[in-house]
């Protein structure tokens, strides 16, 4: 369950503020219910769907004695289940944060994003001023790889799925510096002579630097007991074909 709350304070007071209130609301739930709050935004997760309607129904009437008011337009409830296919499961269209959270549809989306960042810049700037190669690089770096790598560490996806990444990345490049038919440069130049790198790499580099993270945080945080369940040799037996996101045994309703 995900709930907008506006914000009418400086950005440190009011997440002070908004700590206080949600001091209260926590009376409402236990240890059943984990919370996720980024700036004015507060993520209440459960595999209790009784206990977030329950939270749900007394939010506004708590909130409201601190002046907060919840913005009922970005207000909904998510229910992660999986499927025998994908088709009926409509939570991986959520947003959640800035990202979706079916990893394949997240990627689809990234990709375009980066596309229409990267246009933008061809037109304000590469095709308006002569810009040199570093520049154009830096540029790409700047603007177009942080949407296109957004969250990516979190991405369960496959080898096939990030070579697909792979050679999305290097059409941007080819279109970024004007390389197009006749011309012709193969990866490994393309690569080397423009400074870049397969974002395959940063994507795993990624994944260990949160499982690094992870391992830190403390034995009894969502995160850290979620992986242990996911690596327990005594965990029950997936059903039919793996997939590369969430494990049927981990499914939440």
């Amino acid at each position: 369950m995900s709930a907008g709350l506006r914000e009418t304070l400086s950005p440190l007071l009011f997440v002070i503020y908004l700590e206080a209130a949600l001091r209260d609301l926590r009376t409402f739930y236990n240890d059943s219910i984990t919370e996720i709050v980024y700036a004015d935004d507060v993520d209440f997760a459960s595999d209790n769907i009784d206990d977030l309607i329950h939270l749900l129904n007394n939010s506004p009437r708590v909130l409201n004695k601190w002046f907060l008011i919840i913005n009922t337009s970005k207000t909904e409830l998510t229910e992660i289940k999986q499927m025998d296919t994908r088709i009926g499961e409509t939570w991986r269209t959520a947003n959640k944060l800035g990202s979706l959270l079916g990893d394949s549809e997240d990627i689809s989306r990234r990709k375009m994003l980066a596309t229409a960042a990267l246009s933008r810049i061809r037109k304000k700037w590469l095709q308006a001023w002569p810009i040199n190669r570093a520049l154009r690089s830096r540029l790409y770096n700047a603007f177009v790889k942080p949407v296109l790598l957004y969250n990516s560490s979190t991405w369960g996806i496959s080898d096939t799925e990030l070579k697909t990444i792979d050679s999305f990345h290097r059409k941007e490049l080819r279109l970024l510096h004007g390389i197009h038919w006749p011309s012709k440069i193969n990866n490994l130049s393309l690569y080397k002579h423009y400074d870049a790198t397969p974002l395959s790499q940063e994507i795993i580099g990624g994944r260990w630097k949160l499982f690094g993270h992870i391992l830190r945080m403390d034995p009894r945080a969502p995160a850290n007991r979620e992986m242990d369940d996911y690596f327990s040799e005594h965990g029950d037996k997936y059903r039919g074909r793996p997939r590369s996101t969430l494990p049927a045994v981990k499914k939440i309703t």
